[in-house]
């Protein structure tokens, strides 16, 4: 936890100088400097993209639920965007960190306390340690009770992911 409040509170420090140094200055940068490190952009498509995927395949897999292949299908969707998700959090962290190495060893779930405590994410460590038991568990196991376990809680994760994706639309517009 002190690693995450230390995270937080340099995060929060980080962010009022970027502010107030903006007020102060008339570079011509873009609004994203003010929010990830100068210089530094994100490229988020690849999570936009997956989030429509994850969406596009919970549809039809609504619409045809006994289709196994489409389930599967879904699960691979929810497995690609959990990894993004996560990855493209860690990277966005630590670009707007003024100590960005305090993320590179950081441990997932103080990843994902730090991303809550910053707004990022719709839940916290609990939440996520579902959606991490729920990728474990399609890489170790395959059944059908699992699989539908893992697909009745996919909107769960969706509606997570998709607040992350919207979030980092606006930081880094």
């Amino acid at each position: 936890m002190a690693v995450v409040a230390s995270a937080c509170a340099a995060f929060g420090e980080a962010l009022a100088r970027r502010a107030i140094l903006a007020e102060h200055t008339d570079s011509g940068r873009d609004q994203r400097a003010d929010t990830t490190a100068p210089g530094v952009t994100l490229d988020i498509g690849a999570l936009v993209n997956a989030v429509v995927r994850l969406q596009e395949g919970l549809e039809r897999h609504r619409r045809e639920p006994a289709d196994d292949q489409l389930r599967g299908g879904l699960i691979q969707r929810f497995e690609f965007t959990y990894e993004l998700a996560h990855r493209i959090l860690r990277r966005y962290l630590r670009q707007v960190s003024p100590s960005p190495a305090t993320f590179d060893q950081m441990p997932f779930q103080d990843l994902i306390r730090t991303g809550s405590a910053q707004g990022l994410l719709l839940n916290d460590w609990p939440a996520w340690r579902h959606y991490r038991d729920m990728r474990a568990r399609t890489s170790h196991t395959y059944s059908a009770a699992v699989a539908a376990e893992i697909v009745r809680d996919i909107p769960a994760f969706l509606a997570d992911v998709i607040h992350l994706r919207d979030a980092l639309q606006r930081r880094l517009a």
